[in-house]
């Protein structure tokens, strides 16, 4: 017989500091039972026993931890927490393993408690898992896997896995933009080269749904898709690639579309395409990656569809070397480079809209280039409408010009006219919106005939270096058979950049001085707003048009208002007043 008391022990300074541990030995040859547990930073038991030792050795054990923070381990793990227990039975060449370990991670907060569980088995020289299964509490998607892997023998390391997922999806909550309901994975192999099969359907906000084949091969660095296809919009998608990641990422693949109907995921856009692309690209210091379009080809909209391109990224920046389309007698033609630095050119002749915008009747040209920094490009180009009708809105025709430079001193000339435009029962006989000067110091002016109010405006305005807009309205005037004859009693000052807004006080007077008012306001982008508004006086006689024929309308109103918003909310207050009452002589 054997009696031993196992001494309590303190570690300081290392990893899960402070921990003691405590734990007793007791039976004989014939059965040897073993318990430990430990406290401080790791709270676990151990409980063992070994029967049949001169004999026909066996063991059982069961091992629990409780949480212990990941952080005890490495500070380069996530912040949170770990739990499990094992079981097992077996003898010193066999054994059966079967247990569950639990994480609460920082950052995965939405996916709540994660959980695997693991059913295993060694029998010689050969480890099989019957069962491991991966959820998560707060999301319903799981993933199963099982295999094998030789532990020794002949084909040390070789393995076989066979796994599969059901519903899962991301990012996590009530509406996941991208799903995986179901797939599966198969491999085989060893480390150094093995096969693999995959099978899955993808569904996406953004994308088309699609069902994704691909069998391939991989090796330490490299894995290689010999077939791929990609069932969505009808149609397939078939393609072969390569995939390296030592010693850097790059990737090559030769894609070929065939029947794709675009009209399956969006509506207006009748048709049946084919295409073959070519990529390649890869990562060292900065990402290169090049696309290569061949033989676009079919219908879009009853009409001939082609077109080829080749564009590229480097460090940054988009190089179109060449970009053709064309949908019947539709041409778009674009080359240039995008980035910090822009040098664009674009040529669009679309005497038929219909065939690139659903719904839509017309025809549309347009040629120029957009040149300089991104922070404040020069812009260069002319374009013509005629006849375009989109749902009840339409346009006879319109015509114009934009040269905008980069620099201050750079020569401004903006010149757009726009006749017979209608929207619902709105109607305008003519748009009209002209700007001269320089790009630092320059007057414009919008006019705007027809019903059910005309426009006329002009003032002063400079584009600054750092790309903010500012200037001056300095006269407005406001004319319709129902909303009277109004005027800018002073110039109003307005500033616009990237991050805020301002409008100094707006005040219009009513020609027939039935009174008049200001607005001013000022806020950040999507942030928060102010709104000043002030009533002093106005004749109610100027709602005249609005009340039925032979009644007339008296009396007087004021009124102030301040309003703000910030973060979703709306306080401020308003005051109305009608001191000398109201009127309605019949």
């Amino acid at each position: 017989p054997v009696t031993a008391e196992l001494v309590r022990q303190f570690l300081q300074g290392g990893v899960l500091s402070p921990l003691a541990g405590t734990g007793r030995v007791e039976g004989d040859l014939q059965e040897l039972r073993i318990f430990h547990r430990t406290s401080g930073r790791l709270i676990s038991g151990f409980d063992g026993e070994l029967s049949d030792l001169l004999d026909a050795p066996t063991w059982r054990a069961m091992v629990r931890v409780d949480d212990v923070s990941t952080h005890d381990f490495t500070r380069d793990a996530p912040a949170g927490s770990v739990a499990g227990h094992f079981s097992g039975t077996g003898t010193f060449s066999d054994a059966s393993v079967t247990g569950t370990v639990t994480a609460e991670l920082e950052g995965l907060d939405a996916l709540g408690r994660l959980e695997a569980r693991v059913d295993a088995e060694i029998e010689q020289d050969l480890l099989s898992v019957s069962q491991l299964n991966l959820s998560a509490s707060e999301v319903p998607g799981s993933l199963q896997a099982r295999g094998r892997i030789q532990l020794t023998g002949e084909a040390p390391g070789r393995f076989d896995v066979d796994a599969e997922w059901r519903d899962l999806a991301w990012p996590p909550g009530e509406a996941p933009e991208n799903q995986l309901p179901a797939g599966t994975l198969k491999a085989s192999g060893t480390a150094d080269a093995f096969s693999h099969e995959v099978a899955t359907r993808i569904e996406s906000a953004t994308l088309p749904p699609a069902d994704v084949q691909w069998e391939g091969q991989a090796t330490p660095g490299t894995m290689t898709v010999d077939t791929l296809q990609v069932d969505t919009l009808g149609g397939h998608i078939d393609g072969i690639g390569e995939l390296r990641w030592h010693p850097a990422l790059a990737w090559s693949a030769d894609l070929v579309a065939a029947d794709l109907q675009p009209a399956l995921k969006w509506p207006g856009l009748r048709g049946l395409l084919g295409a073959r692309v070519e990529t390649t690209g890869r990562m060292t210091e900065v990402l290169e990656a090049r696309v290569r379009l061949w033989d676009l080809s079919g219908e879009l909209q009853d009409r001939p569809v082609a077109g080829q391109g080749l564009v590229h990224w480097t460090d940054g920046t988009l190089t179109v070397e060449e970009l053709s389309l064309g949908a019947g007698s539709n041409r778009l033609a674009v080359t240039g480079t995008v980035g910090e630095t822009l040098g664009l050119a674009a040529d669009i002749d679309a005497p038929d809209l219909s065939v690139l915008v659903p719904g839509a009747v017309g025809e549309l040209r347009l040629t120029g280039q957009v040149t300089g920094p991104l922070s404040r490009p020069a812009i260069d180009g002319e374009f013509s409408v005629r006849r375009l009708e989109f749902g009840d809105a339409s346009l006879d025709n319109a015509d114009g010009h934009v040269r905008v430079g980069t620099r201050p001193g750079d020569a401004l000339d903006v010149n757009l006219r726009a006749d017979g435009l209608r929207a619902g029962t709105l109607s305008w006989n003519t748009l009209s919106v002209s700007a001269e000067g320089s790009s630092a110091d320059h007057r414009f002016s919008i006019g705007l005939d027809g019903l059910p109010v005309a426009l006329r405006a002009s003032g002063h305005g400079a584009w600054h270096q750092d790309g903010a807009y500012s200037g001056d309205l300095q006269t407005l005037e406001l004319e319709g058979p129902d909303a009277g004859n109004w005027r800018l009693d002073r110039p109003a000052g307005f500033s616009v950049d990237a991050t805020a807004w301002e409008l100094q006080p707006l005040c219009l007077s009513n020609v027939q001085r039935l009174g008049g008012g200001c607005v001013a306001s000022n806020g950040s982008h999507g942030a928060r707003w102010e709104v000043d508004a002030d009533l002093p006086q106005l004749d109610l006689g100027v709602f005249a048009p609005l009340v039925p024929e032979g009644m007339v309308v008296e009396g007087a109103l004021s009124a102030d208002a301040r309003l703000m918003a910030e973060g979703g909310r709306i306080t401020g207050h308003a005051r109305l007043e009608v001191p000398s009452g109201l009127s309605l002589i019949h």
